[in-house]
């Protein structure tokens, strides 16, 4: 059975407090960073002729309050991000098809009740985004390209 490589680059904060990043994909754990910092991430999935279902998640945890600086205004004035970024199958850019089908879910750690949200490359809380698609990766790329 043939592969299909995806590839991301991962970004997050220096902290004192680090902040940890699961990778799942079909469910599976693929990669734990714990500290985030920065990390370029490759997996292969089968391609299969049949079509099948796949999912690529983003669990991230750890971060806190202290992450945060607001000012005496409410004003965020400094924040600890994660950035996904450069998401590619087999070297194409999928980053607008990505961003556009993910789903971000959170509770801005905490102080809100949960969301489901659009993803734009950033994790600015603790959840998970989960993306998914279908192979053979070409059809999938066609019809979300």
């Amino acid at each position: 059975m043939s592969k299909i490589t995806f590839s991301c680059d991962i970004h997050g904060p220096a902290a004192a407090a680090p902040m940890r990043l699961e990778i799942l994909c079909d469910g599976t754990t693929a990669a734990v960073y714990d500290p985030v910092s920065i990390h370029d991430f490759t997996y292969e999935f089968p391609d299969s002729v049949q079509p099948e279902s796949h999912s690529i998640q983003f669990v991230l945890s750890g971060k806190t309050h202290d992450h945060t600086q607001v000012d005496e205004e409410g004003n965020i004035t400094e924040d600890h991000l994660v950035s996904i970024k450069n998401k590619q199958f087999e070297c194409i850019d999928v980053d607008y098809a990505f961003d556009s089908a993910a789903v971000y879910s959170h509770d801005f750690n905490g102080t809100a009740d949960a969301v489901e949200d659009t993803f734009c490359g950033i994790m600015g809380c603790n959840g998970r985004v989960r993306f998914e698609f279908t192979t053979p990766i070409y059809i999938w790329m066609l019809e979300n390209l």
